[in-house]
C-alpha cells in the first residue's frame, strides 16, 4: 500500500500555520495570485454566510463510440456511453489573508452494453491559501479514485487511485516580477489492472515528487515572461519494476499572453502560452539508456477579429511505459484549429491533431522496442451553444486513426455534452513543469 510522507505533509502545514502569523497583510490583491483568488471568491454565484460557492451539473460525452477500445481488443466494440455528476467548489475566506478552498466532483460512467466498464468515480481536493502583502503560500492535497483511459499507449479502462500533497511559496518581488517555489508529491495505485498476462499495477504503481523554481517578469500588460528549473524523483513500488526508478532534471522558459480587459472590438489579440525547454530523464539502473531532449507544452490562440480565431498547440514530454520490459517513451503531440463565432450564443470549431511515440532502441532485456511505436491523428468538429443563461451545450464529432506496426485502426465518436450551473475557473499559477 502506498503511504503519504506524513513528515513532509506536517512540515508544509506547520509552515503555513507560522506564515499566517507573519507580517501584517495589506489585502489579498498585492500579488498576482492574491488578485486571482480575490477574483474567484468575489465572482462566486452563490453565498451562504462566509462561504462562496460554485456548482454545476455536467453530462459529459453522451454518445456513440464505434470502438471503445480503439482496436486493442482485436475486434470492434461499439457502444453508447456517458458520464454525469455534479462539480462543487467552496471558498471560505476567514479573512483577506486566509482562504479555505474545497472541491468535490463525483460522477457515474455508463455503458449500455459493456456493463463491466460502468463505474463510480470521485475527485476531491482541499487547499488553504495564505495571501499577504508581497507573499503568498498554498498548502493542500487531493484524493482521486477514477476509472479512466490508461494512456495513449494502451487504450483500455483501468482503476487509478492517486493521493497527493502540494505546497507553494510565491514572492512578489516587484509589481512586475515574482519568484515561486512549488512542490508536489503523489502516490499512484492502479489496483488490479491487467492486460493479457501483464500486471499493469506492478508496472506503474509508484511514488513521485517534483520541485520547481520559477522566475516571472511582466514585460507588458499583455505578456509575462518566465524562466524555470525543476527536479523530479520517481520510485516504483514493485521489485520487478524498480529498474524504472528515475530522476528528471529540466530547464524551461516561455511566455504567457494575458489580454487586458476592455479591448475594443476588432483588435487582434493573442491568448495562451508558450513553454519550451530541455529535459534529462535519468534512469537509475545501470545499462539502460537515459532519455534527454527538447520538451514543451504550448497552446496559443490568435483572435483575428471579434468572430474568428486560429489555434496552434504542441506538447512533448516523457511518460512511463505500461509494458513490463520498457521504462519510458517520449510522446509528441501537435495540431491546429479554427473557430468561428456564429452569433452571441453559438460558435463552431474544427481541430486537427497528431501524436506519436518514440521509445529507447532496446528494452530491459536488450530486445528491440521499435515494434511498440504508435501514431494517432484526430479530426474533431465542435458546435457550442448557450441554451440559457446557466445552461451550455456542445455537439461534437471526432474521427480518429491509430497506427501500430503499420496497421491502421479507425474510431468515430459522436456525442453531446451539457453543463448546467457555474464552474469556478482556475486561479493564476506560475508556469507548470514540462518534464
Amino acid at each position: 500500500m502506498i503511504r503519504i510522507n506524513k513528515s513532509l505533509a506536517l512540515l508544509i502545514l506547520a509552515a503555513a500555520f507560522l506564515l499566517s502569523f507573519s507580517s501584517p497583510a495589506f489585502g489579498w490583491g498585492n500579488t498576482w495570485l492574491g488578485m486571482s483568488i480575490e477574483s474567484l471568491v468575489n465572482s462566486a454565484r452563490w453565498r451562504w454566510g462566509l462561504m462562496r460557492i460554485y456548482g454545476a451539473f455536467v453530462l459529459n460525452d453522451a454518445g456513440y463510440d464505434s470502438d471503445i477500445y480503439y482496436g486493442y481488443s482485436g475486434e470492434e466494440v461499439p457502444d453508447l456511453s456517458f458520464s454525469t455528476g455534479p462539480i462543487v467548489r467552496v471558498f471560505l475566506p476567514i479573512s483577506k489573508k486566509v482562504i479555505f478552498d474545497v472541491s468535490e466532483s463525483p460522477d457515474y460512467v455508463f455503458y449500455l452494453d459493456t456493463k463491466r466498464e460502468r463505474a463510480w468515480n470521485n475527485r476531491f481536493r482541499g487547499q488553504v491559501h495564505f495571501a499577504f502583502g508581497r507573499t503568498y503560500f498554498l498548502a493542500g492535497g487531493g484524493l482521486s479514485n477514477v476509472k479512466q483511459r490508461l494512456s495513449s499507449e494502451l487504450f483500455i479502462n483501468i482503476r487509478r487511485k492517486e493521493n497527493d500533497i502540494n505546497g507553494m511559496f510565491f514572492w512578489q518581488l516587484t509589481r512586475h516580477s515574482a519568484l515561486a517555489l512549488r512542490y508536489t508529491g503523489s502516490w499512484l495505485d492502479y489496483g488490479e489492472a491487467a492486460y493479457g498476462t501483464s500486471n499493469l499495477a506492478e508496472s506503474l504503481n509508484r511514488a513521485q515528487n517534483r520541485l520547481d523554481l520559477t522566475g516571472s517578469f511582466e514585460a507588458s500588460p499583455k505578456i509575462r515572461v518566465y524562466l524555470a528549473g525543476g527536479y523530479g524523483s520517481y520510485v516504483f513500488e514493485a521489485p520487478v519494476s524498480r529498474f524504472k526508478d528515475t530522476r528528471s532534471y529540466g530547464v524551461y522558459g516561455g511566455l504567457e499572453f494575458v489580454p487586458p480587459a476592455g479591448l475594443e472590438a476588432g483588435r487582434r489579440t493573442v491568448e495562451g502560452g508558450i513553454s519550451l525547454g530541455y529535459t534529462y530523464f535519468d534512469v537509475l539502473q545501470t545499462g539502460l539508456k537515459d532519455g534527454s531532449g527538447f520538451t514543451g507544452d504550448t497552446d496559443v490562440r490568435i483572435n483575428l477579429d471579434p468572430l474568428t480565431s486560429i489555434r496552434a498547440f504542441f506538447s512533448r514530454g516523457f511518460n512511463f511505459s505500461v509494458f513490463s520490459g520498457l521504462s519510458y517513451y517520449l510522446q509528441t503531440s501537435y495540431g491546429t484549429g479554427l473557430s468561428r463565432r456564429l452569433s452571441r450564443r453559438a460558435s463552431l470549431s474544427y481541430n486537427l491533431s497528431f501524436s506519436r511515440s518514440k521509445y529507447p532502441e532496446e528494452d530491459e532485456n536488450g530486445t528491440p522496442a521499435t515494434d511498440r511505436v504508435w501514431k494517432y491523428s484526430t479530426h474533431s468538429l465542435t458546435f457550442n451553444i448557450a441554451l440559457k443563461k446557466n445552461l451550455r451545450g456542445t455537439l461534437f464529432g471526432t474521427l480518429g486513426r491509430r497506427t501500430v506496426q503499420g496497421i491502421p485502426t479507425e474510431r468515430i465518436f459522436v456525442g453531446i455534452s451539457l453543463v448546467y450551473g457555474y464552474s469556478a475557473g482556475e486561479s493564476t499559477m506560475p508556469a507548470g513543469t514540462i518534464f
